[in-house]
């Protein structure tokens, strides 16, 4: 085999290997990156969720106590919850 078909099967090894290492480290990046972003959509489902359980909670509590539930305290507490939202959400 001559030094020119040695070289050129070099050179295609060493294109394969820079090829293959940045398309593992693009995909490592995305899986890292999307991860990342699920795991704060997550903790925000999860805190709202406790929120709502925990009104949820003390309205139940009152009932169970017989006494009548003031609505306009409970529209007042689930407008500021819902406008806290907004202002995250954006």
């Amino acid at each position: 085999m001559n030094n020119k078909a040695m070289m050129d099967d070099f050179f295609d090894f060493i294109f394969t290997v820079f090829a293959a290492f940045f398309i593992l480290l693009f995909l490592w990046l995305y899986v890292s990156s999307s991860q990342k972003n699920n795991e704060g959509a997550t903790n925000i489902v999860v805190q709202r969720t406790e929120e709502v359980t925990g009104l949820i909670n003390s309205q139940r509590i009152i009932l169970e106590n017989n006494n009548q539930i003031d609505i306009d305290d409970l529209q007042s507490e689930t407008s500021e919850k819902r406008d806290l939202e907004e202002e995250f959400n954006n």
